[in-house]
């Protein structure tokens, strides 16, 4: 099996197969016994002997060489040398390539693939003939077939060999950043514009440059252009130069720091070793720097994480999946903000002709189980029927190596054959993640970033999120203690009790405010009209008619239009309560009633206090059977108590409902699914109106001392005005307390309901991310 000693690879007898863990190993290994085939085929002579480049041992691991190499010797000898060989040739001489069911599929698709590139193709009926029993899986293969598409996982042409130092084009070579088995990265001098580039050198295939052209998002690598040249026959795409490494390099960093030594300052180590090792000098500390060195490890993966998603949500509304998401196609600026980099396999919809099976593969470590099953030949899923929800699997597998420093799947196994290897990780991701791998996540996650990560990594593609926007919003509250609260509260409080009675919380909300008032303006228009009154028939005329009366069917008509307003917000508790589905596209406008409810019955309580206002003194004047002779000041006075009264009351009502439904109700009836951008809208439109409403409370002291400079009271009766400016005064301080409160709820549920955040490249808007965290 694979071993490593002081860093270097070695293989053993002891055990037949190879575990996925040391899956980067098996590749390398892979690729380095190719290269030498190569250099071997470029070499001048006679054809190398595929047995010289085999492994011994295990089984598993040289079977798959011997298919891979294979592959590539039937480029060289069709294309290049007129050796012409058939795979048939190849099964005599090593029978071990037929195993239990005969040559692999993809084998023999490669010969076919490869002598369709040339001048005579041959028809899929000639391979029908020869291999009649794998006929369904060819006609799969051959169906899928366009130019682009090769089962080989490694490049048999490589691009022309050039070193640092050197010159091609119009660029300067400075420094190797970083190869595959596709393409070689160097940092590049633009000699005609002066600038610094990555400069991409591969050969002439795919469609990654324009892909990345329809691209433009803070964390995708930007490109610039790309130049094709006969001489030598090579793509030059240039792009963006980010000078901060490979995420790779911060995965190994974690790997060599104990779980309890993890923080952020791995991120800007790993950065600044990249810069340092070419040269470059370290940017000056800033306060993103400074705060997620401070971090804790979960949350600055958490920080990484939004970025990443907002970057494949934007790509995905574009149009165009990267299906290869894995730590070394995430490049790190010196900032150590992310860039997703390498579309070389992605599939764009917006390109003519292009197909999803083109350049169709990826990393089988950070795979999708569908994606996996469109790789396998032996499987009826295709390429074309993977969507955005493999994307966020990759990256959710991605997410749980940078946390822990390993893969969520330790045991799976290469096995002897590609179909083989396929099949039995497929079967190892359908189980899902194993537990003992969930039991090595950090205990200081984030609130919820476990769940988000394992909803991800699920099996049921349902259960992950339906986007990469939907993601990113996910992760950026995780990040968010407050609108963790709000949407999963935890135990039993006053919101979970006030959604089980919503129809009596909101009545009491309303009612409680207005009678209290009500009390007190009754007792003191009382003591006035008694001490200015001597008729006893108008003193019971204000009793049974203006308070009785009055004051009933104000209460009537304000609860029962109270109650209607807010009638479809009732019903969408009731049925959740009961489990009951409510159609999404229902659910925007409930939850637009939801945050209008207190201002619609604040202005009920105002106009009604206002009506009676009015209605008492004309009803007192002209409604009894003699007329009262009070003085104007006096029914000045009645009036202006009864607004400066209901002024008060109506914000309390205000700020009452307006938190019960922002807190409890709000939350609640907030589906991801059912976001849409209004919604953002309406929260901030409710911020205003809890703004109107807090001046409104100012207003109260304020008009009630001006009452009391300007009427002509009896001395007597100036001690109530008083008391109406100190209720005034405690109205006001509890809007200010209700106002900050309900600020900060409204700011935390706008990063859930807020447009797909791709500004999340701004690290002043991240770091208002975490100030309630902190």
């Amino acid at each position: 099996m694979l071993a490593t000693r002081n860093g270097v690879v070695t293989i053993s007898d002891s055990n037949p197969t190879v575990r996925l863990d040391d899956a980067s190993k098996v590749w390398d290994i892979l690729a380095e016994r190719i290269d030498s085939l190569i250099e071997g085929w470029e070499a001048v002579g006679d054809p190398p002997a595929l047995k010289e480049f085999l492994p011994e041992s295990p089984p598993n691991l040289r079977y798959l060489a011997l298919v891979e190499l294979i592959k590539v010797d039937l480029e060289y000898r069709w294309k290049r040398h007129n050796l012409p060989r058939k795979v048939e040739e190849y099964a005599a001489e090593f029978p071990e390539l037929c195993g239990e069911g005969g040559i692999p599929s993809d084998l023999i698709y490669e010969e076919y693939h490869v002598r369709t590139g040339m001048g005579d193709p041959p028809t899929p009926e000639e391979y029908f003939e020869r291999f009649p029993d794998r006929v369904d899986e060819l006609k799969q293969l051959m169906g899928l077939h366009s130019p682009n598409v090769t089962t080989s996982m490694f490049a048999a042409s490589k691009a022309p060999k050039v070193n640092v130092g050197d010159k091609i084009d119009d660029f300067d070579l400075l420094a190797e950043l970083g190869s595959g088995a596709f393409a070689t990265v160097y940092l590049a001098r633009q000699n005609s514009l002066q600038r610094l580039v990555a400069l991409k050198i591969s050969a002439d295939s795919g469609t990654e440059p324009q892909t990345l052209a329809q691209l433009d998002h803070p964390h995708i690598v930007r490109v610039y252009d790309q130049r094709v040249l006969s001489d030598p026959p090579v793509r030059l795409l240039y792009m963006q130069y980010v000078a901060g490494g490979t995420m790779q390099r911060v995965v190994q960093m974690v790997r060599q720091t104990p779980a309890s030594e993890r923080t952020g300052k791995i991120l800007f180590e790993a950065v600044d070793r990249a810069l340092e090792l070419r040269g470059e000098s370290a940017p000056e500390s800033n306060s993103t720097r400074s705060r997620l060195s401070r971090s804790s490890w979960p949350e600055t993966v958490c920080w990484l994480a939004v970025r990443m998603a907002s970057a494949l949500g934007y790509a995905h509304r574009k149009g165009v999946l990267h299906r290869d998401i894995k730590p070394a196609n995430v490049l790190l600026a010196a900032d150590a903000t992310p860039k997703l980099v390498d579309f070389n396999i992605s599939f764009s919809s917006q390109l003519d002709g292009a197909t999803p099976a083109a350049y169709f593969g990826g990393s089988l470590a950070y795979m999708s189980p569908e994606q996996l099953e469109a790789c396998n030949t032996k499987h009826p899923r295709e390429a074309a029927d993977l969507d955005a929800r493999a994307d966020i699997y990759s990256l959710g597998v991605m997410l749980w190596e940078l946390l822990c420093g390993q893969r969520p799947f330790l045991d799976e196994e290469v096995g002897v054959g590609w179909t083989a290897t396929l099949e039995a990780m497929t079967d190892s991701r359908r189980e899902g993640v194993p537990q003992k791998s969930i039991d090595a996540l950090p205990a200081d996650l984030p609130s919820g970033m476990k769940e988000v990560l394992l909803d991800c990594i699920s099996p049921d593609i349902e259960q992950r999120p339906k986007t990469a926007d939907e993601l990113a919003r996910q992760l950026s509250l995780c990040l968010q203690p407050h609108a963790q609260q709000l949407l999963r509260p935890k135990g039993f409080g006053w919101r979970q009790v006030v959604r089980i009675i919503p129809a009596i919380t909101l009545s009491l909300a309303a009612l409680v405010p207005n009678i209290a008032l009500s009390v007190f303006n009754i007792l003191y228009n009382v003591k006035a009209i008694e001490e200015l009154l001597k008729d006893p028939k108008l003193i019971q005329f204000f009793w049974s008619v203006m308070v009785g009366s009055v004051n009933s069917l104000a209460y009537s008509v304000g609860l029962a239009l109270a109650i209607g307003m807010a009638l479809p917000v009732i019903r969408a508790l009731w049925k959740l309560r009961r489990k009951q589905e409510i159609p999404n596209e229902n659910l925007p406008f409930i939850r637009r009633r939801c945050l209008s409810i207190g201002n619609i019955v604040s202005w009920i309580v105002i106009a009604l206090w206002v009506a009676s206002g009015i209605g008492i003194p004309v009803g007192l004047e002209y409604g009894a059977s003699s007329p009262s002779g009070l003085p104007w000041n006096i029914y000045l006075h009645l009036f202006i108590s009864q607004v400066l009264c209901g002024l008060i009351a109506a914000t309390i009502t205000f700020f009452l409902m307006s938190l019960v439904c922002i807190r409890s109700y709000y939350p609640l009836l907030l589906r991801p699914e059912s976001i849409v951008e209004e919604d953002a809208d309406a929260l901030r439109t409710f911020e205003r109106r809890v703004w109107v409403q807090f001046g409104l409370s100012i207003s109260v002291p304020i008009v009630a001392t001006l009452v009391v400079a300007i009427s002509n009271l009896p001395r007597e009766l100036m001690w109530v005005q008083t008391v109406i400016a100190a209720i005034g005064l405690g109205s006001f301080g509890f809007a200010f307390w209700m106002l900050r409160t309900i600020q900060a709820d409204v700011a935390a549920l706008l990063t859930t309901v807020g447009p797909p955040r791709d500004a999340l490249s701004s690290s002043d808007t991240m770091d208002s991310f975490w100030t309630d965290s902190r």
